[in-house]
């Protein structure tokens, strides 16, 4: 009996394995029979060539109706031509790559928006060397999901988005946003022009500038993430918005920055960045004051200057200056700063120049490393006031000139050596003589800001409003 249930035993033993060994070979069969599917749509090579009012395409993965191209499979796509009123909507299993390969296009919609990305784990847009590709959008936009109020910008896209490329891609949104990523967002070269009713460019989570050009003018944020902005180098010419850049932590390692904002220039804060009131509208918000978790400004180097006419640079968080050429042309109403931060403010290197009203002036913290001058003006300073600081034998430390008038500076620069005394002038009067006495030296009271005490500063040949010492090289 013992001897047939074994033989039963392994017969039974055999005869599972056998069923297992077959079972792993089917799914390894289905596998890889999926990965090739995959491996082929990913390795597709498709033309999509627009014709005003409709398109032809050349390969597989897309399909055109009427004037709306939808490709559908994972693959790369060149696209050219013309859509006097159309749209590329990208719709791929949540997994697929896609690239996009811009070889001069202009897409204009009446209804929706020109390129709709609705469902694709990461997009690239190449911009072509040599062209010039348009989107744009009118104000009667209809939502695709209402729930959601999606799409709600010229390019719009659930996922990830990366642009490259040395062409140039000008969007106009008439709408709401001309480019809206609900992914990371990056961009390593191209040119950029945009106009925008609300925010120029827009992310929900990471947003990454390598390089590239930006012409921007909007109505509402001209950079705006939820998460933390990075520019590591870039040209940013932002001429008109409500804010300049936004997000939860704004880091600025490298680059050419000019932005002129009706309210805050750089503004460190928590949300989606809905301008919700003025800076008097207190009433509106939890605690003005409060410090924003994770909320932090960090400059480390490139050109900035900001004219602002809400706080030039605010961090709901820290402030930390480590290098880096900038001025600020701030408020000329009491109620905002040039500086304004909740937490510590911490200048360690470079080169600052923060003018504006002295109503609500904060400057950086007694922790610096740097040495710092707070200088009050005798009385308010017209637009256009040259001014100097010049050490005890007459050599220029620091010269600029201001674009708005002022009442009070911030400089700060490595120049500033403890000890020494240095005489601030005018349009060449004499207007305070201050000695570093300590890390932050006024002629003047030192305000106990919000953040803790603290001074605006910096050295370097600032010519004009705006105008930058020595140039800076790219990484």
């Amino acid at each position: 009996m013992r001897k047939g249930k074994i033989l039963y035993t392994v017969a039974a033993a055999i005869m599972a394995a056998a069923l297992i060994l077959t079972g792993c070979s089917k799914v390894s069969e289905d596998l890889n029979t999926h990965l090739a599917t995959e491996n082929k749509a990913s390795n597709l090579s498709t033309t999509i060539s627009l014709n005003r009012t409709t398109a032809t395409i050349e390969g597989k993965g897309a399909r055109v109706e009427g004037s709306v191209v939808t490709i559908l499979d994972a693959g790369e796509y060149t696209i050219s031509g013309e859509l006097k009123d159309g749209q590329i909507v990208v719709d791929v299993s949540k997994k697929s790559k896609v690239k996009l390969i811009f070889d001069g296009v202009s897409i204009h919609s009446e209804t929706s928006a020109p390129l709709y990305v609705k469902q694709c784990e990461k997009c690239t847009i190449t911009l072509n060397d040599g062209t010039t590709n348009t989107l744009s959008d009118s104000e009667g936009l209809v939502y695709d999901d209402s729930s959601e109020k999606e799409p709600n910008a010229a390019l719009f896209c659930n996922g990830d988005l990366t642009f490259k490329g040395k062409g140039i891609l000008s969007i106009t949104a008439a709408f709401n946003h001309a480019i809206r990523c609900k992914g990371k967002l990056s961009f390593k070269d191209g040119t950029y022009n945009i106009t925008a009713k609300e925010d120029a460019i827009h992310s929900s989570k990471e947003l990454i500038i390598d390089d590239g050009v930006f012409n921007i003018s909007c109505s509402d944020d001209a950079i705006h993430c939820d998460a933390s902005l990075i520019v590591n180098y870039g040209t940013l010419n932002i001429e008109k918005c409500y804010e300049g850049l936004e997000a939860l932590s704004v880091t600025i390692n490298n680059g050419d920055i000019r932005i002129y904002a009706q309210d805050d220039g750089i503004n460190a804060a928590g949300g989606d960045g809905s301008s919700e009131g003025s800076p008097f509208d207190f009433g509106k918000r939890d605690n003005p004051f409060a410090i924003t978790e994770g909320a932090e400004i960090l400059i480390n180097g490139g050109n900035l200057y900001v004219n602002a006419q809400g706080d030039g640079i605010d961090s709901n968080g820290d402030l930390l200056v480590n290098g880096g050429n900038i001025m600020v042309d701030g408020p000329t109403d009491g109620a905002n700063g040039a500086l304004d931060h909740n937490g510590d403010a911490i200048i360690t290197g470079g080169t600052i120049v923060a003018s504006g009203n002295s109503g609500m002036i904060e400057c950086f913290g007694e922790n610096s490393t740097q040495n710092v001058l707070l200088v009050y003006f005798d009385g308010t300073i017209a637009a256009g006031s040259k001014v100097e600081v010049k050490d005890k034998d007459g050599g220029i430390v620091l010269t600029y000139s201001i674009a708005k008038k002022s009442q009070c500076a911030i400089l700060s620069c490595e120049k500033l050596v403890t000890g020494e005394t240095y005489t601030v002038y005018v349009n060449g009067e004499q207007q305070a003589e201050i000695t570093v006495d300590a890390v932050i030296s006024s002629n003047g009271d030192i305000p106990q800001g919000f953040g803790g005490p603290g001074g605006f500063g910096g050295p370097g040949g600032f010519g004009g409003p705006g105008e930058f010492g020595d140039g800076h090289k790219k990484p």
